[in-house]
């Protein structure tokens, strides 16, 4: 069998590569046309899962976005390209090595022009992490959702509950930057929106509520501890 369109994103190839240590037969893996051939049966194996892109992504921006410095190991580097290009062009500082990537919080974001696109394009999936980012950076900022347009921008409203500038036009976010944003109640509405929304009450001055955190939490493990362990306060998230 042949599959078109396929995703090309890291995780995809995980699978892919996992199931041919199981015993299948697929080629053509990290290309976005799948070559299966059919096998009697598949069996165990090991196999150890790489890294997150948009959980170390999220992290990273929540370190660039609080003036901290985080570090994020066991990510392949490249799989961050097109934030890391995202960090160059607000000015952004970073390091980076064999194992992770660290940003070093020195402040001075100004905005930028981002598009999403299919991988290794910039994923759409740190899209609303990026648009709260964006609000406490100086000057203007676009964000053009080209994957899936409008129907993203679910989280704008609780960004702006924030204090947030920005206005959404068809398939693309007009944001221009503040010096802070201001702590608020809030509802997630999905899972990426709800990440950009504890971005934001990490950076507002004062105790925010995040509500609907299962929303959050079903895509980040260990959510509250590992930002308490970086050293927010935060409790468990609202459900």
């Amino acid at each position: 069998s042949r599959l078109m369109g396929c995703a090309r994103e890291p995780h995809v190839c995980d699978l892919a590569r996992f199931l041919n240590m199981c015993g299948a037969r697929i080629s053509g893996i990290g290309g976005s046309c799948l070559e299966v051939k059919g096998v009697t049966g598949l069996r165990g194996c090991e196999f150890v899962l790489s890294g997150d892109m948009i959980e170390a992504g999220t992290y990273l921006i929540m370190g660039a976005a609080t003036g901290g410095r985080v570090t994020v190991d066991g990510v392949c580097v490249d799989e961050l390209r097109s934030l890391l290009d995202v960090f160059d062009r607000m000015g952004i500082e970073y390091t980076c090595d064999d194992v992770g990537v660290s940003v070093l919080g020195k402040g001075g974001m100004h905005g930028c022009v981002v598009e999403t696109g299919v991988y290794p394009g910039f994923p759409t999936d740190l899209q609303p992490q990026v648009a709260a980012l964006m609000g406490i950076s100086k000057g203007k900022s676009a964000i053009r959702e080209v994957v899936y347009g409008e129907h993203r921008f679910g989280y704008l409203e609780g960004l702006k509950k924030f204090g947030m500038d920005a206005e959404a036009v068809g398939n693309r976010i007009e944001i221009t930057g503040r010096e802070c944003f201001l702590p608020c109640k809030c509802d997630a509405v999905d899972l990426r929106g709800g990440a950009a929304l504890v971005t934001a009450a990490l950076c507002a001055r004062g105790e925010s509520r995040v509500g609907r955190g299962k929303y959050i939490e079903r895509g980040y493990s260990f959510f509250s501890k590992k930002l308490c362990a970086l050293g927010a306060d935060v409790s468990e998230l609202v459900q």
